[in-house]
């Protein structure tokens, strides 16, 4: 099924279910593939994602530019000039716990002019009829076994083409950009998206844009169109990942270190993209 959604909806399926019956993203094996034991343990000592001041950024931004409603409901806004006061903590603590992300009021007027920027880099960079916030999901049979399978797109234009939002600390640059998208997987991501796409009768080529943006002023952003090569590395990837996953679910064996993210065929990141903005 492919329909929109919002961010706070897609997050919380499947909430609490056993491995088995979990809704299978590719977040969720870029996280367990690397050591099932390790994910295992913290998901049984309810040790979740951690997120940092870099991540609230990128969350809100998405937010902002995708879904500016919603900012509305997500975000807690603390008029502090940064989180080391105890009043600060508990503020941010306090909206943590109800499932917001805290940010500073003094930032808000950076966070709105990269929103901007972000917004008119979508205006020239894509050229069709975009859909934010677009939710991908279909059952997938590993070895007998089938599974629940979600994706979460920023943006799917004229109802095939796949593209994303990104932040970055590291620099425009393409040696950073080919270290980015290798360490976070989204040459992996692109995949499992356009294969759910596919799973859903669309027609969806192997390329896919990922819209970097820098998460300081002046918030230069750049355009990085994966293609096939790109894309078949990453298939590569989660298909193991994948398989690895049936095997623990329905063994409940939890091995230490198994796979590292195949990264080759991430041969050239300039392809298709734009120059600094």
């Amino acid at each position: 099924m492919i329909q929109p959604t919002t961010s706070r909806a897609y997050h919380s399926m499947g909430a609490g279910l056993p491995p088995a019956k979990m809704w299978v993203s590719k977040s969720l094996l870029w996280k367990f593939a690397p050591s099932p034991f390790a994910w295992k343990e913290e998901r049984d000592a309810g040790i979740g994602f951690k997120p940092t001041d870099a991540t609230d950024w990128g969350n809100l931004l998405d937010y902002r530019v995708t879904s500016p409603l919603e900012f509305l409901d997500v975000a807690a806004v603390g008029n502090f000039k940064d989180w080391r006061a105890k009043e600060a903590g508990a503020f941010r603590d306090a909206a943590r716990a109800e499932g917001k992300i805290p940010f500073l009021k003094c930032k808000m007027a950076g966070l709105e002019l990269a929103a901007k920027r972000m917004r008119e880099h979508l205006a020239q960079a894509i050229n069709g009829e975009i859909q934010y916030q677009v939710q991908m999901t279909t059952e997938i049979e590993v070895g007998g076994d089938t599974f629940n399978c979600k994706g979460l797109a920023d943006i799917l234009v004229n109802g095939r083409f796949l593209h994303d939002i990104k932040t970055t600390g590291q620099g425009l640059e393409l040696r950073n950009m080919r270290n980015k998208i290798a360490d976070m997987g989204y040459h992996c991501q692109a995949a499992w998206y356009i294969d759910l796409m596919r799973a859903n009768g669309v027609d969806t080529p192997d390329t896919f844009g990922l819209h970097f943006q820098e998460s300081e002023f002046p918030y230069r952003t750049r355009t990085v169109m994966l293609d096939a090569a790109d894309i078949a590395a990453g298939r590569a990837w989660y298909n193991g990942a994948l398989s690895l996953w049936a095997y623990c679910s329905r063994s409940d064996d939890w091995p230490g270190q198994i796979m590292e993210p195949i990264i080759g065929g991430l041969s050239a990141y300039a392809k298709g993209g734009s120059s600094y903005e």
